[in-house]
């Protein structure tokens, strides 16, 4: 799929380094989690920033989502069921802060979509504008609820 099929109604499109990283990480759980944001100019979601296996949430992710940029991001979450068994999720995250300037908002939101689509196998999304939002027990409980 190339990038041109992948173009919010923003006119933002996902690249195509973006989408291997991400299908790279479902396959074969290279990374720990993806972190994506839209280019100074406007035109494109591009891949930032990726954390290595086994990166813990609270100490290496959390504080990528800063309070004043947006952000989308993809985490492989692993967590302990309350049957005991070891499970792990795709989770995907859109970061607007309160705190950042309404037209980046409302670039983010409006792109969404776009990149949403071409990440197939997603199995939960959070959408966060604080820390509470997107604390490990919110995403657990998110996890859990979505089981399959």
């Amino acid at each position: 799929m190339c990038s041109s099929d992948l173009m919010a109604m923003s006119g933002v499109s996902f690249d195509s380094e973006g989408i291997e990283a991400y299908n790279a990480l479902k396959l074969s759980h290279n990374k720990q989690f993806l972190i994506y944001q839209i280019s100074d100019d406007k035109t494109s979601i591009r891949l930032v920033e990726s954390g290595a296996k086994g990166a813990d949430y609270e100490k290496d992710f959390l504080p990528k989502l800063t309070p004043n940029k947006g952000l989308y991001a993809v985490f492989d979450f692993q967590y302990v069921d309350k049957e005991g068994k070891q499970k792990d999720k795709l989770v995907f995250f859109v970061w607007c802060p309160d705190t950042a300037p309404i037209k980046e908002k409302m670039l983010y939101s409006a792109s969404k979509d776009t990149i949403k689509k071409a990440l197939v196998g997603i199995a939960v999304e959070i959408q966060g504008t604080d820390h509470d939002e997107v604390d490990k027990d919110t995403v657990l409980e998110r996890c859990e609820r979505y089981a399959r």
